[in-house]
């Protein structure tokens, strides 16, 4: 997969601190293992600028075969999917 500009980031397990269950956006920064992962996207508070979606430092990466997409799991446990759009 190779993560664009344009992303859907979608809470699979845990993430609570989330407060939508999928965000669309654009990626600030490659995932990396040991690193938080941060996503731009629209504000969900009228008359904010943007929203900053971030998570726990990454402990696994993978790539989901027959997909776009990446499966993110993070130190605290949770799961997300990150898809190109």
């Amino acid at each position: 997969m190779v993560v664009t500009d344009s992303c859907t980031f979608t809470r699979i397990k845990g993430g609570t601190a989330l407060r939508t269950a999928e965000v669309s956006g654009r990626v600030v920064k490659f995932p990396r293992l040991g690193e938080s992962f941060y996503l731009k996207a629209k504000s969900l508070t009228p008359g904010g600028t943007f929203r900053l979606v971030n998570t726990s430092p990454l402990k696994e990466i993978k790539l989901l075969s027959g997909s776009e997409g990446l499966l993110l799991v993070t130190a605290s446990g949770s799961e997300y999917l990150l898809e190109a759009r």
